[in-house]
């Protein structure tokens, strides 16, 4: 249920100073520390996103605007509920270039902890290469700014920034897994995502965009397969690849959903004997914006004749006993 199952080596990289400690309301003060931004690109820009849990007031937004460290500064309000901090510098042609690296990408849950960014980039043996030539270079050039905190292999049963985040003092149950199934017809495996769905395997965005059609990293199940697709025919040993899908499957996914929520975001999914299943792991406190935005999305009329079912809602804890959680710190 997670990215690490299709990407299986990361790098967490250390940004100083990157984020706000907390947002100065008018009568409280919204802590920020130990909490996920979401990543977005739209239209060819790039933005961290933070869900305020609830719309701010007027007197909110006046006393932000006499808060010299929001005044003036990259962050603005959007839709009177949403924190956005433009992405600038040099961090965007970083993050531009892992993003566009072959078999590699930017984990979109930006966490927070200290003021400081912790990303989280994904990638499989035949990019190391490439991603550590980017990565040096980036280091080499920002010393006092960047660090790199790990390299190499991570778990499959879970990504290292979620080890952080426990690590940090942040809660498994603060987390909430929603997990739905897509009953396809021969017509929705054969037309979908440019045909993508014939091949059994596992998948994610390359990134959440409001683009017009989707980009995706998709991992096979058998690597002796051939990819089976209207747009390629080719493959690597590790049975992942990497695919341009005219279509708007995640883009309407976007708008429905993402940019409604904008708060945490764990994707991944499996297409296997005809049944498409999304794993989505989301803050708890706002699961429910999440599941509107769910139904919306179901109920557009190019989808209304899908099958589409929840099979589970659960705390994440449900899923990782303490002993487990004791283990996985160990890997």
């Amino acid at each position: 249920m997670w990215s690490s199952e299709v990407l299986d080596m990361c790098a967490i990289i250390r940004i100083r100073q990157r984020f706000p400690r907390e947002l100065r309301l008018f009568n409280r003060k919204m802590m920020l520390e130990n909490s996920f931004f979401f990543l977005s690109r739209e239209n060819k820009e790039l933005y961290f996103y933070r869900n305020l849990e609830r719309k701010l007031s007027d007197l909110d937004r006046v006393n932000l605007e006499k808060d010299s460290e929001f005044e003036g500064t990259r962050m603005k309000i959007v839709s009177d509920m949403f924190l956005q901090i433009k992405v600038e510098d040099e961090l965007f042609s970083l993050l531009n270039k892992l993003n566009e690296t072959k078999w590699s990408r930017v984990n979109p849950c930006i966490l927070s902890h200290s003021q400081d960014a912790y990303i989280q980039l994904e990638f499989i043996d035949d990019s190391r290469e490439s991603v550590s030539k980017i990565l040096l270079e980036f280091v080499d050039t920002h010393v006092q700014e960047v660090e790199i905190i790990y390299f190499g292999r991570q778990s499959p049963k879970m990504p290292y920034i979620i080890k952080l985040f426990l690590e940090f003092g942040g809660n498994i149950n603060d987390l909430f897994l929603i997990k739905t199934e897509w009953h396809m017809t021969l017509q929705n495996i054969q037309n979908e995502n440019s045909g993508v769905f014939q091949n059994e395997g596992k998948f994610i965005p390359n990134y959440f965009t409001n683009g017009s059609h989707d980009k995706l990293i998709f991992k096979l199940d058998n690597v002796e397969s051939t990819v089976r697709s209207n747009m390629v025919d080719v493959s690597i040993p590790s049975g992942v690849f990497e695919i341009d899908v005219k279509t708007n499957f995640f883009s309407d996914f976007n708008n429905e959903i993402v940019s409604k929520y904008y708060g945490t975001l764990f994707y991944e999914a499996e297409i296997k004997e005809s049944i498409l299943t999304n794993f989505y792991i989301v803050d708890k406190n706002i699961s429910s914006l999440f599941m509107a935005g769910l139904k919306k999305h179901w109920d557009l009329p190019k989808r209304s004749t899908h099958k589409n079912i929840m099979t589970s809602a659960m705390e994440l804890g449900e899923i990782y006993k303490q002993s487990d959680l004791k283990e996985l710190e160990k890997i």
